[in-house]
């Protein structure tokens, strides 16, 4: 198979290959990229170093490389331009946020409407399939598994607020590690609190509880170890403070993965309890007020709708998002007219992929990248965007830094494009991230070479 380009200006999209997203309005802009031009230039000027790159170590290049660049560059970006919060852009949650009691969350809200208009598209055709037969009652609970390609399935749950309060999904059964929950008897509440947000005087106060820590300082700086003699002690004791926090970070995480196994009595003490009620509770916290214009028979949550997209690492298939949302429905009414409610008032909020699931996703993403890097252009254009699509999925759904990510990953697909000699033509609005986050895999990577054309460089 062979590629033609189409002379500039004849594509689908606007002949301009600039990297200018106009899919946030002035405010959301702000708070995302400071000053939007100086955004815009240091952003053409990260595509074209990784670029570069790419092109000088051909196929030896380091995918892990590259993503470390952009999240510096990311975080350069964010305090150059004054950008708020900027020191949580190219930050890796699996440094800062190690416990994973913090889930990421996004409400598909306010700028995000249309993607979470997509999903509902996605899941309520799911639901009403499943609930076609007049035998099914509305308020039985229903849990639907389905495989939509050979590396990625889905589940749905749906249950009445009755069922979820029974379960226990109405509340947090996990606070910050101090209380009764099953969790606590896994997971040290000292540890946890070490890596608390902020918590740094109270990691002190538990590295002071461990007196080896002490000897060790006092052995370093005794002598006995020559690397130390020119090292001052604020140093030795940094040093022996970033592995003691590592070794609690690694004992951390698996307590989390033993007590995700478990089984309690009430399922919302469970691991993925604990998400799903975060899930509600943000939904609460967000949407409980009838909005403006409705009454509240319209906004009231009578069910809850809980959706996963389930993707294959290695040999294993990880949990890769989950989705929450509610329905309001009056008895004895038809599911079309339930589901038309909620098309008009439902959210959804987002709970990003487990962290400690990150570095294992982020590896099979590195596969995936190593596969895009053998194409050659007698394959074709279309050869290349399948490569593409599935790397772009799953690196969309690992969300791996705590802000940032979404312009990580646009400008690492500019990046490989134009290594490979290509500008990518697409509209202002378009934001691949938002479609990975509201399709199944299939349907994203069916769609994806649609979003954009390739026009090879002059």
């Amino acid at each position: 198979m062979t590629y033609s380009t189409p002379p500039p200006g004849t594509g689908r999209f606007s002949p301009s290959y600039a990297y200018d997203p106009q899919y946030f309005d002035p405010l959301v802009k702000k708070s995302c990229y400071g000053d939007h031009q100086q955004y815009l230039v240091a952003a053409e000027d990260a595509i074209k170093a990784v670029a570069e790159k790419i092109q000088a170590d051909g196929i030896r290049v380091d995918f892990h490389e590259l993503l470390a660049l952009l999240s510096r560059r990311r975080s350069e970006v964010a305090f150059r331009t004054k950008t708020p919060h900027a020191e949580n852009f190219g930050v890796r949650r699996v440094e800062e946020e190690v416990t994973p009691f913090r889930f990421p969350l996004l409400v598909l809200g306010g700028q995000y409407k249309a993607a979470g208009e997509r999903l509902s598209e996605t899941v309520f055709s799911i639901f009403k399939d499943a609930m076609r037969p007049s035998t099914v009652p509305f308020d039985k609970p229903l849990t639907i598994n389905r495989k939509d390609s050979p590396v990625s399935s889905f589940n749905l749950e749906f249950m009445d607020v009755e069922t979820v309060k029974k379960k226990g999904y109405d509340k947090i059964h996990w606070e910050l590690g101090l209380g009764t929950s099953p969790a606590d008897k896994v997971v040290n509440p000292l540890i946890y609190c070490g890596f608390c947000r902020d918590g740094k005087e109270t990691y002190e106060m538990f590295v002071k509880r461990r007196p080896h820590l002490k000897a060790e300082l006092e052995r370093c700086l005794s002598g006995e170890v020559e690397a130390s003699k020119s090292r001052p002690p604020d140093a030795l004791w940094a040093a022996i403070m970033r592995e003691e926090k590592e070794k609690d970070r690694q004992v951390l995480v698996q307590g989390w993965k033993d007590f995700k196994k478990q089984v309690p009595t009430v399922p919302g003490m469970s691991y993925g309890g604990i998400k799903l009620a975060i899930g509600i509770t943000e939904l609460k916290r967000n949407f409980s007020e009838p909005q403006e214009g409705c009454d509240s028979s319209s906004t009231d949550k009578t069910h809850y709708l809980f959706f996963t997209m389930r993707h294959k690492v290695g040999e294993k298939m990880y949990a890769i998002s989950q989705y929450v949302t509610w329905l309001n429905h009056i008895r004895g009414e038809p599911v079309d007219r339930t589901l038309d409610r909620a098309y008009q008032h439902s959210h959804w909020v987002i709970i990003h992929q487990d962290i400690f699931l990150q570095t294992a996703t982020l590896e099979e993403c590195n596969g995936l990248f190593q596969y895009v890097m053998q194409w050659k252009k007698t394959d074709g254009l279309e050869d290349l965007k399948m490569r593409m699509a599935p790397l772009m999925y799953l690196l969309s759904h690992n969300h791996r830094d705590i802000r940032g990510t979404a312009a990580e990953n646009e400008w690492l697909e500019r990046a490989i494009y134009r290594s490979f000699g290509f500008h990518v033509h697409t509209l202002p609005d378009r934001m691949f991230d938002l479609e990975a986050f509201s399709s199944c895999y299939s349907t994203f990577r069916d769609t994806y070479g649609t979003s954009f054309d390739l026009v090879e460089i002059e």
